[in-house]
């Protein structure tokens, strides 16, 4: 399966700890919008659609993503035709051990973290060709098999930060 492209050489894959799904800490279930957290790639225009799938349709979230003992499997659509992009269970990290693209905010006390937005952020690295390429909304979308992205865009800018980064996103050219 494909691993995308690091953004320096001084970034690695391996294997991460955690689950795809996690209930952190204060939150109502285990995708929540408030997991989703942008670092240093330039995927917010993908981020911005997984925020508001998780805020308003977080059973479809679930639905995007399966793993086996060694694969995780993100869905998206050509054509109108699912398909399941395969990748091996590892996500770059930096020299520090951080994460690189994105990550979730809930941690398990146990240890790990929530996975299923690293997981996004590498299928849409893959995807675009590199942590560092942008894409837009409308793509995004399309490969999601959403038809109306005006559906899934949170409208009130006062839920949280989040909120108002996807109605940003929503706005930022290709």
């Amino acid at each position: 399966g494909p691993d995308a492209p690091v953004q320096s050489p001084d970034q690695q894959f391996v294997r991460p700890e955690g689950s795809l799904f996690l209930q952190g800490p204060g939150d109502s279930r285990a995708i929540a919008m408030n997991d989703v957290m942008q670092l240093d790639s330039q995927h917010c225009w993908g981020l911005s659609i997984l925020a508001a799938l998780a805020e308003k349709q977080p059973s479809y979230v679930e639905s995007m993503f399966d793993e086996d003992e060694n694969h995780w499997y993100v869905r998206y659509f050509q054509g109108g035709t699912a398909s399941w992009m395969t990748m091996p269970k590892t996500l770059p990290m930096d020299s520090t051990g951080g994460a690189v693209g994105a990550q979730s905010t809930d941690v398990n006390p146990a240890g790990g973290r929530e996975l299923f937005v690293s997981v996004f952020s590498k299928f849409m690295a893959v995807a675009a060709g590199g942590y560092d390429q942008r894409g837009s909304v409308s793509e995004m979308a399309h490969m999601l098999g959403l038809t109306d992205v005006s559906t899934i865009v949170i409208a009130d800018h006062g839920v949280s930060q989040s909120a108002q980064w996807v109605n940003a996103a929503a706005n930022d050219p290709k």
